[in-house]
């Protein structure tokens, strides 16, 4: 007979190695994602702002902007919102797909 206590706690990441496949194919980017998606569009909304103070704060903190982008190989905040969005999902793919959490066929 099946234990679910027993097993989870014969395997406590069995349900962290499960999430990354069920996100995978309901297409759903993980939480710390999505807020890095959010800082990088709100950045890059404000350094496009007409508003020069706004303007000026954005880039004065172009240094974590870059570090964000970086983290998911995103050549410009300059990009489409589409294109950053399509990166970042690639990357979660691809780590994923590296970590072993998902398998192609």
């Amino acid at each position: 007979m099946f234990n679910g206590r027993r097993a989870a706690k014969s395997h406590p990441y069995m349900w962290r190695e499960s999430v990354s496949c069920l996100q995978f194919y309901c297409q759903t980017l993980p939480m710390s994602y999505i807020i890095d998606q959010r800082k990088i569009l709100f950045w890059q909304k404000a350094l496009n702002c007409d508003n020069k103070v706004i303007r000026i704060l954005a880039i004065m903190h172009k240094c974590s902007i870059d570090l964000i982008l970086s983290k998911y190989c995103i050549p410009s905040v300059n990009m489409r919102a589409s294109n950053i969005k399509e990166h970042m999902w690639k990357h979660f793919v691809d780590g994923a797909y590296k970590n072993g959490k998902i398998q192609f066929c």
